[in-house]
């Protein structure tokens, strides 16, 4: 059984990994290069937060039947965690919104890039970016579920304790 579960972990982590779209290198073309860098950086906050809930929900998960009997420093703790992680999406969101606007100007005029050799890796850059803010938003997407769902989970407890919550915004 051990080794079955060894195999697990290894084929959770690769296709884990292969979900994060690979940074290409810069073309020297200031532009694309700051897009393909800022879509990129983005990728990887979104992917960092998306482990990051996955492994606080882990723990909040766990808490099933037994919340209750929790320290209420812990709930503030892990709501607060909760609340900022729903912050920094929505921070992140708004940056994608304004690389989407810029991405679609970018490839539109990669064929004028030059040297014309640069031209194909400006829209080609441009495109995998383009493809790395698709997968930030299906993370951020995916984690504002999770994020309702344990925010009212700890706030309802904390809530029934007499402690006052930093509201939790959608």
């Amino acid at each position: 059984m051990r080794p079955l579960s060894s195999l697990f972990l290894i084929l959770f982590f690769a296709v884990a990994a292969s979900a994060q779209e690979k940074r290409p290198s810069n073309i020297g073309v200031g532009d694309y290069d700051d897009f393909k860098n800022n879509s990129f950086d983005i990728n990887e906050q979104s992917h960092k937060a998306s482990q990051d809930l996955a492994t606080l929900d882990k723990e909040i998960k766990g808490y099933a039947g037994v919340v209750s009997t929790l320290d209420v420093q812990k709930l503030k703790k892990d709501y607060s965690a909760i609340v900022g992680l729903n912050k920094f999406s929505k921070e992140i969101a708004g940056k994608i919104t304004q690389l989407d606007d810029q991405g679609k100007r970018l490839v539109d005029g990669a064929k004028d890039v030059t040297p014309k050799l640069k031209s194909m890796s400006a829209a080609s850059n441009t495109n995998k970016s383009i493809t790395a803010l698709n997968s930030s938003k299906k993370n951020l997407s995916s984690m504002a579920a999770i994020l309702k769902e344990d925010a009212n989970l700890l706030s309802t407890e904390l809530k029934k304790r007499g402690e006052t919550v930093e509201d939790f915004v959608e």
